[in-house]
């Protein structure tokens, strides 16, 4: 495998577009007429399967699953490996068997926590339940039949039916765009002029060879290091 370890999590560890999340309903009810519904992301089993495959190849992860320990509960107990220089890495986690397909439910929910090991989904856990686009029965029923298709029903504690649909996330929980010209410019420039070599310095701040491969998010980093590295440079000079 010629990825470095630092750009594999990299890559694991990236949001996955809003169209690839699915949400459930943490809590629903109707208050003065108005809908309202609080509503938590979440990645699933495929998904993140889809995701391995894409960083490390279909041929280079597996999984293996094991009961969990009978003082714990019924569930399983599933461990993701990752093949590194020859060697099979394992993470593990589990989760107990869900109400609705027991063994099903419990066998994608140790999946998952396994994946969220290896970076996979993990800031989904910094995300907090958000409040859903929502109508009631009376409005949805109003809407036309195409329009009708991005709802989802929801029921509520007294039994009362209403429609959401998802909220969008911050844009720092979405795919990151790449680096601006304007700032991978600046980037070259600085390394130019402090003498840096940019591909060393990439691969060991950020785990990639090329300002091309450098998310928006990620330039910060490198040029506040390039900044203080001239600063000093320009420092010793004036001595």
């Amino acid at each position: 495998m010629s990825k470095t370890p630092q750009r594999i999590m990299r890559e694991l560890a990236q949001p996955f577009k809003m169209t690839s999340l699915e949400w459930r309903v943490q809590q629903a009810g109707v208050k003065n007429g108005k809908a309202w519904a609080r509503v938590l992301a979440y990645v699933t089993s495929r998904d993140m399967q889809q995701r391995l495959d894409e960083v490390v190849g279909c041929f280079g992860w597996r999984n293996e699953f094991a009961s969990l320990p009978n003082s714990v509960g019924d569930g399983a107990m599933c461990g993701i490996s990752i093949k590194f220089d020859g060697e099979w890495i394992t993470k593990w986690n589990g989760a107990e068997n869900t109400q609705i397909e027991a063994i099903k439910g419990g066998l994608s929910g140790a999946e998952k926590r396994a994946a969220v090991e290896w970076g996979i989904g993990r800031y989904l856990y910094d995300v907090e339940a958000m409040y859903a686009d929502c109508v009631t029965d009376e409005v949805y029923k109003g809407f036309a039949y195409k329009d009708k298709q991005e709802w989802t029903q929801a029921k509520t504690k007294d039994g009362t039916y209403i429609y959401w649909k998802p909220p969008t996330l911050d844009p720092k929980y979405r795919p990151q765009p790449y680096a601006t010209k304007t700032i991978k410019d600046s980037i070259l420039k600085l390394c130019t002029e402090t003498k840096t070599d940019v591909k060393e310095l990439l691969s060991l701040h950020i785990g990639v060879d090329s300002v091309h491969d450098l998310y928006q998010n990620e330039t910060a980093k490198v040029v506040d290091y390039l900044v203080k590295v001239k600063e000093k440079q320009e420092n010793e000079n004036e001595k």
